[in-house]
């Protein structure tokens, strides 16, 4: 294959298990999906470089509006009024 040939190689890093420690995959998923998935803990195998070039590219997608994320921005300065009641099924991000 050329480069540009056939489709683009997606990495994925893991990081925690807040979703649960079991994902059931048939295994023909993961062995025709275009996908690398790597574990992340402390001691794992994915370099910090690596994390940080991972992390940057999802941020990039956020950006494109290529990935939606599920949140309610709001200012940091009302932190003391939206922390108590805080809890919906949207995660709440205190910005600047």
């Amino acid at each position: 294959m050329r480069a540009g040939d056939g489709p683009q190689r997606i990495r994925y890093i893991q990081v925690g298990i807040t979703a649960g420690e079991v994902a059931a995959l048939p295994a023909i998923t993961l062995r025709s999906a275009p996908v690398h998935l790597t574990g992340s803990r402390i001691g794992g195998p994915a370099a910090l470089g690596d994390a940080a070039s991972a992390y940057q590219s999802l941020l990039q997608q956020v950006t494109a509006g290529e990935i939606s994320l599920d949140i309610d921005p709001v200012p940091l300065a009302t932190v003391e009024h939206v922390w108590p009641h805080a809890g919906s099924d949207r995660r709440t991000v205190f910005v600047p």
